[in-house]
């Protein structure tokens, strides 16, 4: 354990670009959160739609779905047999603890429409967007986002690339409580459970990897 300290300190600094931000917008929003209630930030979120925004939100949300996951991951495995296991392993390990919660844990919290509809009758919906009427926490679609870029970010090099990845990790999650699918709790909780899984992931594996080297480590599908 005295050993893994120093690596795990190393390991954060490199990925300030991407955890630097996230921890920032994190505190923040879990401040936001002591003096406005999740009624009124969806309330306000809601009367702030546009045809424009709902067609952008409406397919947005679908990078946090597990067909988008997919299908970087196979992209990955072309490059990197460890890269595209580091994906899956994020998304499936962090998709269950979600799991878990919504069906077993806090499965009667519902989803903002079913909770607001009866006092806001006239909140406006997404065409062709079914909304879900219970086990709103955590967001799903928000953990798996966060845990796709978050990897994505520690497996990148660039700085500006790890600061980008942030981006379109938010942007699911904005979109889950544009849709009335989940309340600023949920996928601030499931952004949170999408990044821790996939820090502890990254740093675990690899120091496991790095000290049981194997010939497919360094291989992928075509190199």
């Amino acid at each position: 354990m005295v050993q893994s300290e120093p690596g795990m300190k190393q390991f954060l600094i490199r990925q300030v670009p991407f955890l630097g931000p996230y921890v920032l917008l994190w505190l923040i929003v879990a401040i936001v959160q002591l003096f406005i209630g999740q009624s009124e930030v969806i309330l306000f979120i809601n009367g702030r739609w546009n045809p424009w925004s709902d067609v952008a939100f409406r397919y947005a949300t679908f990078v946090g779905d597990n067909l988008f996951v997919i299908v970087v991951a196979l992209l990955l495995l072309l490059y990197s047999y460890r890269k595209a296991a580091l994906v899956v392993l994020s998304y499936a390990i962090s998709g269950i603890i979600v799991q878990v919660l919504k069906r077993y844990v806090f499965v009667g919290i519902m989803r903002p429409w079913y909770a607001l509809s009866d006092t806001y009758p006239l909140m406006h919906t997404v065409e062709g967007v079914q909304i879900y009427h219970n086990s709103s926490f955590p967001s799903g679609h928000t953990t798996s986002a966060f845990a796709l870029f978050a990897m994505l970010a520690f497996i990148s090099r660039p700085a500006w690339a790890k600061v980008l990845l942030l981006l379109p990790a938010v942007v699911v999650a904005y979109s889950r409580m544009y849709l009335l699918q989940h309340f600023l709790i949920d996928v601030h909780t499931g952004s949170l459970l999408g990044v821790g899984t996939s820090v502890l992931l990254y740093y675990y594996l690899q120091s496991y990897w790095e000290s049981h080297p194997r010939a497919w480590h360094q291989k992928g599908l075509i190199f």
